[in-house]
């Protein structure tokens, strides 16, 4: 008895989201922190749209911490003189649905998470472009993601679309599902449809040819009237 009361209480007691430290370390691409940047990071709602969190400035190793953040969906953008300008940063790679595609998003559901990120200079572009740093610790050499590059299929940190991510189509990373899942399902009801047609048709035949002619139905009726 005292067992099913404690999973019922388990079952009936609301899920509380989880909170974590997130941190975001900026460096150039030599690897050195980039100092005194200002960095704005919004919430993504599914009510209010994008909610301002903070607007902070990088320390002298280059990071921003948000201890005790709630998990949830997170815009991060980037401001200062001779910056690529916030509406212009990740154009193409994040989508909310509404029209704002800008900024980078980070799926935030962990206990402690460092999200790298680099400011470098692209070919035609005037200011410095940020850009994900795929670099797997601090110390390790940057490794600047280009957008380019998501059009082969490589795969980033963390950047979304939001409007996946509303719309249930990504997974627990963060990553939008692969299409293989809805095909795999369109050709298991294909199938499955063109086996209970060829069931009908294979029951249709063999009735049919269990039937005796109409001729020899005749001749049999007519050997028992004579």
């Amino acid at each position: 008895m005292r067992l099913i009361f404690f999973f019922l209480m388990a079952t009936l007691t609301p899920v509380v989201a989880g909170r974590g430290d997130l941190t975001l370390l900026v460096r150039d691409p030599t690897g050195q922190p980039i100092p005194q940047l200002t960095v704005t990071v919004f919430q993504d709602t599914d009510t209010d749209g994008r909610v301002l969190v903070a607007t902070m400035t990088t320390d002298v190793t280059g990071r921003i911490m948000l201890p005790q953040l709630a998990w949830g969906l997170y815009i991060v953008q980037f401001q200062g003189a001779g910056i690529q300008a916030p509406e212009q940063q990740n154009m193409g790679l994040l989508d909310d649905g509404g029209g704002t595609s800008n900024g980078f998003g980070v799926r935030f559901a962990e206990a402690a998470r460092t999200e790298r990120f680099v400011l470098t200079p692209m070919n035609g572009e005037p200011a410095l472009v940020p850009l994900f740093d795929m670099a797997e610790r601090d110390d390790a050499p940057p490794q600047p993601y280009d957008p380019l590059v998501a059009m082969i299929g490589v795969p980033t940190p963390t950047p979304f679309l939001v409007r996946d991510v509303v719309e249930g189509r990504v997974d627990a990373s963060g990553q939008p599902i692969r299409a293989r899942w809805d095909t795999g399902c369109f050709i298991g009801i294909g199938l499955m449809v063109w086996g209970m047609a060829l069931i009908a048709f294979l029951g249709w035949w063999r009735l049919r040819r269990s039937r005796p002619p109409t001729q020899q139905k005749e001749a049999d009726d007519a050997g028992l009237d004579g």
